[in-house]
């Protein structure tokens, strides 16, 4: 989002978006929530919770079609691109990429 890039890793576990000050990712429109979403790491897996009024939406690598996640959570298996309120292909949409990235084992 706006060219910057956040981490989620056992030290940073959580990732929140919406409007209020203090969240990780502030966004200033109309159609995101105070507190809008959280992208968590649990263990091995990334659990996206959506907590808005307007819902997001995912359009997971390799898929042309996106999901409405509103009110509930939903497993990253994959990268992804999420918006926030907006569907992905509107021009308003507040959209990040989200890519995972695996350590190499030693």
């Amino acid at each position: 989002y706006n060219q910057e890039s956040f981490l989620l890793d056992p030290d940073t576990p959580l990732f929140t978006v919406g409007r209020l000050p203090g969240v990780t990712l502030c966004i200033d429109s109309e159609r995101v929530s105070r507190r809008h979403a959280r992208i968590e790491l649990q263990g091995d897996k990334i659990v996206f919770e959506d907590t808005s009024t307007n819902g997001s939406f995912i359009q997971f690598e390799g898929k042309t079609e996106s999901s409405r996640v509103h009110q509930r959570k939903q497993e990253i298996h994959r990268n992804a691109v999420i918006s926030f309120g907006w569907p992905i292909d509107e021009a308003k949409a507040a959209r990040i990429s989200l890519e995972i990235l695996r350590k190499s084992g030693h």
